[in-house]
């Protein structure tokens, strides 16, 4: 491995227990979005998601900073393209592997799949999932 792979990784679980630490509430008083975005975003866009995360450093380019997200939509949050942003799997003319952040839908259909007792509808737990972390990033809108 590398040393910058290495030093990413180390980075990483420092990065995420600085973050959790200065989140504010405590996890059991987080909303599953919350929970969803500090286990799996935060380490790239930030606690409060402004793309000033521990690991945005390594990245090419720098996570936008999700608390505009509305703004630079003429002031109206885009829900259904954030939405297909975290999912991932429709991305039109980008292939998968050309994205620096991680295609959530996949990663977590992969994950259903391998559980020992993966659900019954897996895709429903996907869009719940994602569902999850659009609200979230939707509040964290500047007003």
């Amino acid at each position: 491995m590398s040393s910058k792979a290495t030093a990413a990784l180390f980075l990483s679980g420092v990065g995420f227990a600085a973050v959790a630490l200065a989140a504010g509430p405590t996890p059991d008083q987080w909303s599953y979005g919350q929970q969803e975005f500090q286990a799996k975003c935060a380490v790239c866009h930030g606690a409060s998601g402004k793309g000033d995360g521990p690991l945005a450093w390594a990245l090419v380019r720098r996570p936008p900073d999700l608390t505009t997200y509305a703004e630079r939509n003429g002031g109206t949050f885009p829900l259904q393209q954030a939405a297909a942003t975290i999912d991932g799997r429709s991305s039109p003319g980008m292939p998968a592997s050309s994205r620096e952040m991680p295609v959530w839908g996949i990663e977590y259909s992969e994950r259903l799949a391998m559980s020992p007792e993966p659900p019954t509808e897996p895709e429903w737990h996907v869009t719940a999932r994602i569902v999850a972390l659009t609200e979230y990033v939707s509040s964290l809108q500047l007003k």
